[in-house]
This record gives structure tokens, C-alpha cells and sequence, in this order.
């Protein structure tokens, strides 16, 4: 072989650049061959979720878009005349009470309370309800906070006078998260 390498030195090297472009041409036509089988599962994979959603009530389609547009506009402005006709409720400032009214006016909401889900068989924790404020059973609150609790407790007392009208079978639990101000915080 290397005698006829040496007499057709033209030919040898025209079959190693063949050989080496057939090599070079495997080579990156595998790479892409690779690339191609991701790239098709990929796509079998989205048209798949495609098929799978249209399979679907309602498809998300333009029109069914614009109307689930429409009713979240038509819920925003249902909020916002809420947070407008709430907010006359708000104070213009906080009474600061002393904490041992504060515990008077909680003991008499309680008993209001109370009174409201009698009246309309309710049961609930008779004991244990304190309207969320059970840790002030014992121990009377920081004055700095009695302002923003009382508001909370007037607010509380409405709450459970209007779940009492609503003649509910039971009053399992109630949970009150703490104010910032009552762990000595500031409110904002």
C-alpha cells in the first residue's frame, strides 16, 4: 500500500480529504441529528398540551379572554366601591383608651355576642370565645395598643353579630391574628 501512495500521490491524498469529509460530515450530521430528535419532542410535547387544552371547556380563546377580562374589571370596580363605602368606617384618628376599659368593652361585646348566637341556637366555645382576643383574659393589653384593638373589637363584634344572623349550625374556631402593635411593633 505505501508503494502506491507513493506513485499516485494525487489520488491518496484526494481519498484521505474524501474520508476525512465523510468522517467531518458524520460527525456534525449526528450532532444535528441529536439536535433534531430534542428539538421534535419538544415540539410533539407543546402540540400534545395544545390538543390536550382545546380539548378543554372553556378554551381559552379571544373572546373567552375579553370576557373573563371584562368580569375581573366588573369585580375591581365591586371592590373598589366596597373599599370606598368601608372606608367611612374608618376613624379619623384613635381614641387611646385605658387597657382596663379596653377589657370592659371586650367583656361587653362578648356578652352581646354571645346573647346574638343564643338567640339563634348557635352553638360555639362558650368558655374559650373571647371574640379572638382570648390572650386579654388574664392579662390586660399594652396601652399602645388598646386604640387599634378597640377598633378591631368593635369591628370583630359586627362581624360575629352578622355570622349570628346568619344562623350558622356551629362556631368551631376563631383566630385574630396579633396587631404589629401588640407584639410592640409600630402600626403603619
Amino acid at each position: 500500500m505505501g508503494e502506491w501512495i507513493k506513485n499516485n500521490k494525487f489520488e491518496a491524498l484526494l481519498l484521505l480529504v474524501v474520508v476525512l469529509a465523510g468522517l467531518g460530515a458524520y460527525v456534525f450530521g449526528s450532532g444535528k441529528g441529536r439536535a433534531y430528535m430534542e428539538a421534535k419532542a419538544s415540539f410533539d410535547e407543546h402540540a400534545a398540551s395544545v390538543t390536550r387544552l382545546k380539548g378543554k371547556k372553556p378554551y381559552p380563546n379571544p373572546e373567552k379572554a375579553a370576557e373573563y377580562e371584562e368580569q375581573v374589571n366588573a369585580e375591581e370596580e365591586v371592590v373598589k366601591k366596597l373599599e370606598e363605602k368601608m372606608g367611612s368606617f374608618r376613624p379619623e384618628s384613635f381614641e387611646q383608651i385605658p387597657p382596663a376599659r379596653f377589657i370592659e368593652n371586650l367583656n361587653a361585646a362578648r356578652a352581646e355576642v354571645a346573647r346574638a348566637l343564643e338567640a339563634r341556637s348557635v352553638e360555639y366555645p362558650e368558655d374559650k370565645f373571647y371574640l379572638g382576643f382570648e390572650s386579654y383574659t388574664g392579662t390586660p393589653p399594652g396601652e399602645a395598643a388598646t386604640a387599634y384593638l378597640n377598633y378591631q373589637l368593635t369591628a370583630l363584634k359586627s362581624l360575629f353579630e352578622t355570622v349570628a344572623a346568619a344562623r350558622p349550625s356551629a362556631l368551631v374556631n376563631v383566630h385574630r391574628p396579633k396587631l404589629p402593635v401588640e407584639e410592640g411593633n409600630l402600626m403603619d
